[in-house]
């Protein structure tokens, strides 16, 4: 659950919005799949409200909630020792022994723990996923950490009891979780990139006629005022005397025998993003990959200090 209600609207504004328009005058997307046909973007793009919400996310929500949790302990432990001292005045005991005090201070539950690690996933997965959209999205996290690492070290030394230590041999069913989220992160940031941006589209429009003049004009297709429902036309006609109007998209001109489907160009640029989309993720996954063989788990010295004291103990069983 805590995975939609963080993601849900981003993923919707980065896959969905915009992507499922036609044209003008498709009366038909008003209805198809229930209204979000006919929603488009901002002509900044999309990326911009996923810029906005993720700064939300990450700065206003995230303060929000996690002053609640480190009030919560702090007001459950004024109430709990202002109800004890009443308890020793009216026994005439004015101090209050300290494992008492420490008794007052807010308990640990067991699932305490699993609860920050849901929230560092979810930051982590909120990074990598949506860092092409805000590039310094790390930066934010870094510094909201280092804050956050700080107050959870106060919280949990003053104001929670004593949490009982217990040995664990790794992260457990969380590693699982990191590499998928690891793994996926890469396709859905390639789909952004090649989607939702207009990378592949200005790169290509630059590489085939050496600038990007003229560009937004190439995004754009034309529309008859006249193929709108009377309603609208008589209006558009009236007011502004207009015989055509622009829209995002590559499709056919009205004049011509297909017109309003979909142009050679537009499959031309649906190729070349299916294409950016193999090419960037199995260039992340060769990078990753020769980077995880150059590091190794186990550093050099680690691995040869092991290699001694194991070469020492056979040494002494031996001699035993």
């Amino acid at each position: 659950m805590n995975f939609w209600n963080n993601y849900l609207a981003l993923f919707y504004l980065v896959l969905v919005k915009g992507k499922l328009f036609s044209y003008p005058g498709d009366l038909g997307q008003y209805t198809r799949f229930f209204g979000m046909a006919a929603e488009v973007c901002h002509p900044s793009g999309c990326l911009s409200r996923v810029t906005v919400y993720i700064c939300f996310l990450m700065l206003l929500k995230k303060t929000t909630l996690k002053l609640f949790g480190y009030g919560k302990p702090y007001l459950g432990y004024v109430f709990r020792t202002a109800r004890a001292r009443a308890l020793r005045i009216r026994l005439e005991e004015q101090v209050l022994p300290q494992y008492e005090s420490e008794y007052m201070l807010q308990p640990i539950g067991e699932l305490h723990f699993v609860g920050v690690m849901m929230d560092r996933i979810l930051q982590y997965g909120i990074i990598l996923f949506f860092v092409s959209a805000l590039p310094l999205l790390p930066l934010i996290a870094l510094a909201g950490n280092l804050i956050e690492l700080r107050l959870s070290a106060y919280s949990l030394i003053r104001k929670t009891r004593r949490p009982v230590p217990r040995r664990l041999a790794g992260l457990g069913a969380w590693n699982g979780v990191i590499a998928a989220t690891t793994y996926f992160s890469v396709f859905f940031n390639a789909i952004m990139i090649a989607f939702t941006t207009e990378f592949v589209s200005r790169e290509l429009y630059r590489y085939t006629h050496g600038n990007l003049i003229g560009y937004i004009n190439s995004t754009l297709s034309e529309f008859a005022v006249a193929d709108f429902e009377e309603s609208i036309r008589l209006r558009l006609q009236a007011t502004n005397n207009i015989s055509f109007c622009y829209y995002k998209g590559y499709r056919h001109r009205p004049n011509e025998t297909e017109k309003y489907k979909h142009n050679d160009e537009y499959y031309y640029l649906l190729g070349m993003s299916f294409f950016m989309i193999i090419l960037f993720e199995h260039g992340v996954l060769l990078l990753t990959g020769i980077l995880a063989y150059a590091i190794p788990d186990i550093p050099f010295v680690i691995k040869e200090h092991l290699a001694y004291e194991d070469q020492v103990l056979s040494v002494a069983k031996r001699k035993s």
